[in-house]
């Protein structure tokens, strides 16, 4: 993929997660124990992680369900929750 679609499509992930964590679908979290595996929906982007892709399982410590990503989704989501923790911690973005 050239690196102007990625960027763009970056950018559109990131701003479903900001929105995910906004609206509670994604918790703002930093997860102690991440799993791997494959063939599920990203909880990120939508988009299937097929069995080629490392998937990476979160449990939600809110409800015990799992949440699916993809690797560049979960760093995403990570950095998001960074973010967001410093915001609330008084920092700025």
């Amino acid at each position: 993929m050239p690196a102007a679609s990625r960027l763009a499509n970056e950018e559109e992930i990131l701003l479903r997660i900001r929105q995910r964590i906004k609206d509670g679908r994604l918790p703002v979290v930093f997860p102690e124990r991440v799993n791997a595996g494959s063939g599920h929906k990203c909880a990120a982007c939508d988009e299937e992680i097929i069995n080629a892709q490392i998937e990476y399982d979160v449990q939600d410590a809110r409800d015990s369900h799992w949440l699916r990503f993809h690797l560049d989704c979960y760093a995403m989501w990570q950095s998001e929750c960074s973010r967001v923790r410093s915001r609330a911690n008084g920092g700025s973005d």
